[in-house]
């Protein structure tokens, strides 16, 4: 009943066809988890490069782009298909 109402509630917060809403596996939750953060180290590159940061990510990624470069992009990378 509790599960119910609340996918209820989100389904009615964001009937404004902005964002859908829908169940996933905890297999495809966590695919969907490791795109997100992949696609946001990319921007977090394309960024730096045009020195357009947010202070979000100067705090977590830092301010200094060589050293993102090393310890974020570059593993990355590597494990690229």
């Amino acid at each position: 009943m509790v599960t119910s109402a609340l996918h209820g509630a989100i389904d009615f917060a964001l009937s404004k066809d902005a964002i859908l809403y829908r169940l996933a596996s905890a297999q495809d939750y966590r695919l969907f988890q490791t795109v997100d953060y992949l696609c946001t180290l990319e921007l977090t590159d394309v960024k730096y490069r045009e020195k357009c940061l947010t202070e979000t990510d100067v705090k977590v990624f830092g301010a200094d782009y060589q050293a993102f470069k090393k310890n974020h992009l570059a593993r990355i990378r590597r494990k690229a298909m």
